[in-house]
Parts: C-alpha cells; structure tokens; sequence
C-alpha cells in the first residue's frame, strides 16, 4: 500500500488508493465506521494481483453523518 485517501464529495465520499506489486492478492474489502471500532465492509474492488504501480477507487454512495472511519482489508488468494 502506497497511498490511502479520502475525500468528501456533494453526496459520496471518494476513496482512492495505490498498491505496488500486489502477489496473491485477490481484492480489496473497503469498511467504514462511525466511531474507528466497529467496522462494516460496505464493498470490494477487484485487485490487480500483479507487479507493477495500480491505483484504485471506490465511492461510498451512502456515506454517514458526521465523522466516517474507513479501512482496506487485503484479501488473499
């Protein structure tokens, strides 16, 4: 992992971020919280699984009020 960001949008909030020379790696679970505990998964992006610079992007379309908490969860293959 190179980089993970957030960003706030009219009614989303954008995430975006960069891994290099992923192996085995089947995708990404992205999971929010209100509180920095208490995690959901609210998708899963494909990944890449190869070597070389990707970069990523999930929008969260449902964003919560206030203060939101995100994470990745690499998943193996």
């Amino acid at each position: 992992m190179i980089t993970f960001t957030a960003t706030n949008k009219t009614n989303s909030v954008q995430l975006n971020w960069r891994t290099t020379d992923e192996v085995n790696t089947a995708g990404f679970d992205v999971e929010r919280s209100n509180n920095g505990n208490d995690f959901r998964k609210i998708g899963r992006i494909a990944s890449f699984n190869s070597a070389g610079v990707h970069n990523y992007q999930f929008d969260d379309q449902q964003p919560l009020n206030g203060t939101s908490f995100y994470r990745l969860r690499q998943v193996d293959r």
